[in-house]
């Protein structure tokens, strides 16, 4: 197995990971906007959890896994696997186990996006509170 291809191509699958995305979403905000209420960041969380599993993140993340798998030697490369995949199984070894992802996608999503919008919005409450000074 490339050990160098396996490296770009997990880099790919992880370059859509959640907290990337959450976090660029959250800084892009204007600092002065009202909060959004929680169902509205679950719904926010999900729908962009959602979304970075649909091809071709998905299909990606199948193939970064067969290659992790595979004994030394099975594939050359990632086109390698893709295309050996391809002969092998079929277009749907692409696509197995999506609907699975996507379903375990939304809450998860939801839950971590509300969580890191909660914490953000305490820890910012808590710079905002006059600290007073030591007794003397």
């Amino acid at each position: 197995m490339n050990v160098r291809a396996l490296q770009k191509m997990m880099a790919a699958s992880n370059a859509s990971g959640s907290s990337s995305n959450e976090s660029n979403i959250v800084h892009r905000k204007p600092s002065s906007s009202t909060p959004l209420p929680p169902h509205l960041l679950l719904l926010a969380g999900g729908v962009a959890g959602t979304v970075q599993w649909l091809p071709p993140f998905y299909c990606l993340d199948v193939l970064k896994s067969r290659m992790q798998s595979a004994l030394p030697g099975v594939y050359d490369n990632v086109w390698d696997c893709a295309k050996k995949s391809y002969q092998q199984e079929g277009i749907g070894v692409f696509f197995r186990g999506l609907p699975v992802a996507l379903i375990r996608a939304f809450p998860l999503n939801a839950c971590i996006f509300l969580g890191y919008e909660t914490t953000l919005a305490a820890l910012h409450q808590e710079e905002e509170i006059p600290h007073l000074p030591p007794p003397e």
